[in-house]
Formats: C-alpha cells, structure tokens, sequence
C-alpha cells in the first residue's frame, strides 16, 4: 500500500541515518517532501506511483497519453521505456508474508513463485525467515503517518494509489508476460491502495 510503503520507508532512512551517524538536522519533516520533485534518500511521492517503474518495461503498448504522462511525471529521474524478454512474477508484501489468516492462499503462493523461478525445491514458511533489515528500535523522528498532521500527504498518496492500481489492474496484468498469483486476491489488495488504511485502524 502507497501510504504504508511511504512510512515505512521514510523510517527506515531515518534509521539509516542513525545507525551511519550522520546529522540528525538533515532529517526533513515528512510534510516537506510533498512536491513530486523532491526526494529525501529517495523517500519521495514520485517514487510511490508504482505505475511509473511498470510501464518502463514495455510489456504493454502506451497510448501517447500515457508515454506523456510517464516522461514528464517528475524530474527525479530520466523515464524510457527498456524492452526485455523476461516475464514479470508481479506480487504484493501482503502476499509475500501472509497474514496467517489464509494458509491455503500462502502455500499456493510459494508454490507459483517456486515454478515461476523453476526451482526443484519449495521455498520455506517465508514468514518464518529472518529479515536482516528488521529493526525493533525507534527514533523520534520515526513518522506515524495516520497522525492527523500527515492527513494531506495520505490524500496525495491515496489519489496516486488510485490512478496506479487502475493502470496495473486494467492493463499491465493483462499482458502474457506478467504473472500473478491468485488474480482474485491480487486485484482485492490493489484495490485498496485508494483507501486510507488509518481510517480503518480508528475504527478498530
């Protein structure tokens, strides 16, 4: 999800910057990165449309709109489009690590991304291995972006979310070389990338 991917990253440079010992000062308020082209460690908006890095890949025609679109989307980096011959194994975090709920739904998953990498063995319990990068330690720069302050800059992420689903939804799973597993469960998780996750975590 947009909104969570956004503070999750943002802490983890924050973390960065803590662990290499680098200046605190430089550590800029998450409301300051709210132009599409301004970056902080390449913790930006621009980065969250995911649609943007897809559509590089040419796995599916882009109407001039699109092509316009994706070019002048930010001046962050340069956008073209790179064609290959590889097929895409298109997944979400949710689906990587589960939430224990569906155990069938996550067998099935390691299993498609075993054959799609042609592997003899099956992968393990993959919530089970250990993550390097986990870090149980926080910061009081440490952004909670369901706090009322960032309300503006979820808007902003959930807008892009909507017009990035829509495209991977509509299109790019559409193509022969993109592979998703469990396409129902798929299209349910994008499909939320337009809705507030905190609004549901008041709620509860």
């Amino acid at each position: 999800h947009p909104v969570l991917w956004f503070q999750s990253f943002y802490n983890y440079r924050v973390a960065e910057v803590y662990r290499k010992k680098e200046d605190l000062s430089t550590i800029p308020d998450p409301n300051k990165i709210l132009s599409k082209n301004i970056q902080w460690k390449e913790v930006s908006l621009s980065y969250a449309r995911f649609d943007m890095f897809l559509k590089q890949l040419a796995k599916v025609p882009l109407d001039d709109n699109e092509l316009k679109e994706m070019v002048l989307s930010d001046k962050l980096w340069p956008k073209r489009i790179s064609p290959n011959n590889f097929k895409i194994f298109l997944y979400t975090t949710e689906q990587l690590l589960g939430d224990g709920s569906n155990s069938t739904r996550q067998f099935r998953f390691q299993e498609d991304l075993q054959h799609f990498l042609r592997l003899e063995s099956p992968f393990p319990d993959i919530r089970g291995v250990h993550r390097s990068n986990e870090n149980n330690a926080t910061h009081p720069e440490y952004m909670d972006i369901c706090s009322e302050k960032f309300d503006r800059l979820r808007r902003v992420l959930l807008r892009q979310g909507r017009i990035s689903s829509r495209w991977i939804l509509k299109k790019f799973i559409k193509s022969d070389d993109v592979v998703v597993s469990d396409v129902d469960h798929f299209r349910e998780l994008l499909k939320t990338w337009g809705t507030d996750p905190c609004q549901k975590h008041k709620v509860e």
